[in-house]
């Protein structure tokens, strides 16, 4: 699966944009909820008996990609977040759309690569750094 069909990495990409000062509405919101679902991938993951090296660097994605984010974003609230999420992940469904897929394959696809020991996008480059 390509990375364009994972919210995650479009939230990323609106930090970025945020802190370049592109964008003047905050993703913490989107941050957020991109890391709980991050934390209940891990837990699937570890329940799964992932290799450690997997979830070793998943932590490592986890950590850069949303927990470092979060942090630098730390004293700002959530106010009028929603509307720009829910803006931003309607504009994610279209994208979908427009590419012949939605959301529910994309997570049952995402927790069956989980199931066998390779996650998303990033599964070819956990098998180059395997130990």
């Amino acid at each position: 699966m390509s990375f364009t069909y994972f919210f995650s990495y479009w939230v990323f990409v609106w930090y970025l944009l945020y802190i370049l000062k592109v964008l003047h509405y905050s993703p913490k919101l989107a941050l957020t909820i991109a890391l709980l679902e991050n934390l209940i991938k891990l837990g699937a993951m570890v329940y799964f008996q992932n290799k450690l090296s997997t979830i070793v660097f998943f932590c490592t994605m986890i950590f850069f990609l949303k927990v470092l984010p979060l942090w630098t974003l730390r004293r700002l609230t959530y106010k009028h977040q929603i509307h720009t999420t829910l803006g931003l992940f309607m504009v994610y469904l279209f994208y979908l759309y427009v590419n012949d897929q939605n959301v529910v394959t994309i997570l049952k696809q995402s927790y069956q690569e989980v199931k066998n020991n390779k996650f998303g996008p990033m599964g070819n480059l956990i098998k180059k750094i395997e130990i």
